[in-house]
This record gives C-alpha cells, sequence and structure tokens, in this order.
C-alpha cells in the first residue's frame, strides 16, 4: 500500500509565493512588458493543479524553484555550472507539470537589456 502525504496549506502558498516572485520581480528583469503580455495568454504562467500534488512533489518543486532564483539573482553565478544547475531544476520542475520554457541563457543578458532581444 503507498501512503500519500498531502502538502500543508503552507507549503502549497510558499510554492505560490516563489512562482509569483519569479513572475513579478525577476522576469520583467530580462523581458519586455509586451512580450511577458504574450506569454500571460498562454499556460506559461499557471502552475499545475497542487490538488493532486503530494507533500514530496511540493518540497521537490518548491527547492527547484528557490534554486533557480537564487541562480539567477546571484551575478557571480553566471559559469557553466550554474546552467546545469538550471536545467537540472528545470527538469524537476517540467516532471512536476509546470510549464518552464526560460533557458539559463536568457538570465545571462545583463539586467534591464532585454529591450534588445524581446
Amino acid at each position: 500500500m503507498k501512503v500519500i502525504n498531502a502538502p500543508t496549506t503552507a507549503q502549497v502558498e510558499e510554492l505560490h509565493g516563489l512562482w509569483g516572485q519569479f513572475q513579478e520581480e525577476i522576469l520583467p528583469c530580462y523581458l519586455s512588458t509586451s512580450y511577458l503580455k504574450q506569454l500571460g495568454n498562454t499556460d506559461i504562467f499557471h502552475l499545475p493543479d497542487l490538488d493532486v500534488k503530494d507533500q514530496v512533489d511540493i518540497i521537490e518543486m518548491t527547492i527547484a524553484l528557490q534554486t533557480i532564483i537564487h541562480l539567477v539573482d546571484d551575478s557571480s553565478n553566471k559559469q557553466a555550472k550554474s546552467g546545469y544547475l538550471f536545467e537540472s531544476n528545470k527538469k524537476i520542475l517540467t516532471k512536476h507539470g509546470v510549464s518552464f520554457p526560460f533557458e539559463a541563457r536568457l538570465f545571462e543578458l545583463p539586467e534591464k537589456n532585454y529591450r534588445r532581444y524581446h
């Protein structure tokens, strides 16, 4: 018999908070407002149904998103190792049904220079 542990409300709220932080604070530093609006009409900015996820899934997703946010925020971390970590954590998010089409190289661009690229 498999026992599934439901995540706590606090764990789900933490994941939603991190997802909001990524969308509202980080992406606008790298993508234009018009491009973000285009993306807003897709499934990219929506987390999967978290009610069907167990506690381990939520924890994995939270840690993966925390790691990606840290890699993007840490300007001294622009090396091959951070690219590998970014991609590894992106795979974790994708495994859990999160649409995450962003590549590590997007965040290697200087902040606020995004208008040149989008």
